[in-house]
């Protein structure tokens, strides 16, 4: 972020309509990724994480919870920016665990690397849509003063 975190203001009331739009943008990604991967790659189709229930229903979960999260976070922190995306980054790693878990216990026909590999890239496209979309539609930052240069 070019400007300091102190100059950043969170518009709460953003919330309402950037909230929901995040959740249905990162829904569609989500999406759009697991077809792709199916047509490019050999998915069993006993493997259930692949399935659209489970990918929009699992995906609507964790990013209504991150802008929970992230309203919790900027009405509390003093610098809610970068503790988002902090605290971001770290449900990042802990999402990984359930998927490292279904190459351990191979619970579903199809636990393989390939695909739970796309499983994680989810993940991860979730959490860039969830921070991007909720800094840029609900940050606005303030101009420095002339005597703050």
């Amino acid at each position: 972020m070019d400007e300091t975190d102190a100059t950043a203001r969170i518009d709460l009331r953003r919330l309402w309509w950037a909230g929901p739009l995040t959740i249905l943008a990162a829904v569609i990604v989500d999406l759009a990724i697991m077809w792709t991967a199916r047509a490019l790659i050999d998915v069993d189709p006993g493997f259930k994480p692949f399935s659209e229930l489970q990918v929009a229903g699992l995906t609507v979960l964790g990013v209504g919870a991150g802008v929970a999260a992230f309203a919790v976070i900027a009405r509390k922190a003093s610098r809610p920016v970068q503790t988002f995306r902090v605290v971001a980054l770290v449900a990042l790693l802990l999402s990984f665990i359930p998927d490292i878990g279904l190459l351990v216990t191979k619970p579903y026909p199809g636990s393989e690397p390939a695909p739970v590999g796309i499983l994680m890239l989810m993940h991860v496209a979730a959490a860039a849509i969830t921070v991007g979309m909720l800094e840029a539609l609900t940050v606005r930052r303030g101009r420095a003063r002339p005597e703050q240069v």
